[in-house]
């Protein structure tokens, strides 16, 4: 994931003008690429901040 935050930045930046940015999943061959896919949001915080660790930094909350 953060190869293709990096790769995105590097592809996005200079002086030329592209129609659209690039987006890091446009580096990432393995990333499921449904654009009508929404965002998984809980009403408790916790459980949002253990999702995030989870897809992220694949780990468990302390």
């Amino acid at each position: 994931m953060r190869a293709g935050i990096i790769a995105s930045a590097v592809a996005n930046h200079g002086s030329r003008v592209i129609q659209e940015p690039y987006r890091p999943r446009d580096f990432m061959p393995y990333v499921n690429r449904d654009d009508d896919a929404k965002p998984v949001l809980h009403k408790d915080p916790e459980q949002q901040s253990a999702l995030i660790l989870r897809g992220v930094f694949n780990r468990e909350a302390a």
